[in-house]
């Protein structure tokens, strides 16, 4: 499995996982319909680029056959900069025992509280759903997108990403300390 940025002069490898070497990295949800992969921060550095992910054959298998099937190849843009956050671990085993809907609550709160502390419209900043155990510190890691459009005017988006790590980081003597659910941020993750 590999994720490759388009630079019109082909695809440029960006992050390569082998199923036999790198098993420790793949993760399979219990259901075994979900496949998860850490991505590294300087896997998406050019904003406005085309990505590829690309599934080789064989990659994964049928359920009910156990015969692998063809690859595929998933495209998108990095049309929007993106941040992970991590929450501590006792918040963190908090959010991992929550229900899908109050999950989505949850990271709606999230979003506000940090909209308000930077500060921003609340539509500038995207708690995503999907979210990714951070084996170092074993925490989860929830990934913040910032759209690429114009409708951050006062803040470019790595303006917000440096102010939402120095509120973060600082938390104890910032307003993050003070909110219910953003105050159970890490402030040792930088990001």
């Amino acid at each position: 499995m590999s994720i490759c940025q388009d630079n019109r002069a082909g695809l440029l490898p960006k992050l390569y996982y082998n199923a036999q070497n790198n098993s420790d990295k793949i993760n399979i949800s219990p259901d075994s319909k979900v496949i998860s992969i850490p991505v590294l921060k300087s896997t998406f550095v050019s904003p406005q680029s085309q990505y590829y992910d690309v599934m080789d054959n064989n990659f994964i298998k049928d359920l009910l056959h156990e015969e692998h099937l063809l690859g595929i190849n998933w495209n998108f843009s990095a049309d929007s900069e993106c941040a992970l956050i991590r929450l501590n671990m006792n918040e963190s085993s908090y959010f991992s025992n929550l229900s899908k809907s109050n999950r989505s609550d949850y990271l709606n709160q999230l979003n506000n509280e940090l909209a308000h502390s930077v500060p921003i419209d609340p539509s500038n900043i995207i708690a995503i759903s999907q979210y990714q155990r951070d084996s170092d510190a074993n925490s989860l890691q929830i990934l913040l997108k910032l759209p690429g459009n114009n409708s951050i005017k006062d803040l470019i988006a790595m303006k917000v990403i440096e102010t939402l790590n120095d509120l973060i980081t600082n938390r104890d003597a910032t307003m993050i300390s003070k909110s219910l659910k953003s105050s159970n941020l890490d402030s040792q993750l930088r990001f």
